[in-house]
């Protein structure tokens, strides 16, 4: 959306009722599933590299809110609990 637009759907806001606004509210706050989805794989991720299937990668940092690994052994790829998975090249994926 545009600076602009935005700025115009900001100053409606103020239009809206009581009941309107509880429910832009509980829609704005509510989680989104996908960002469940992530957070589960992180949780239950038990790191291996998935060219060598090493079980023993050494952290290397962060990527768009996730940690990555990178192998010991073969020292090949970096990756992060959502590699192998379809949501690796999504650009948002907590949408």
């Amino acid at each position: 959306m545009k600076a602009t637009d935005f700025r115009e759907w900001l100053e409606k806001i103020s239009q809206l009722n009581r009941r309107q606004k509880e429910q832009a509210k509980h829609y704005l706050s509510e989680a989104k599933p996908q960002a469940v989805v992530v957070k589960y794989l992180e949780d239950s991720f038990e790191p291996s590299c998935p060219v060598c299937q090493a079980d023993r990668p050494h952290r290397w940092g962060h990527q768009a809110g996730l940690q990555r690994f990178r192998c010991c052994l073969c020292n090949k790829h970096t990756f992060t609990a959502i590699s192998g998975t379809p949501l690796p090249r999504l650009r948002h994926k907590e949408q």
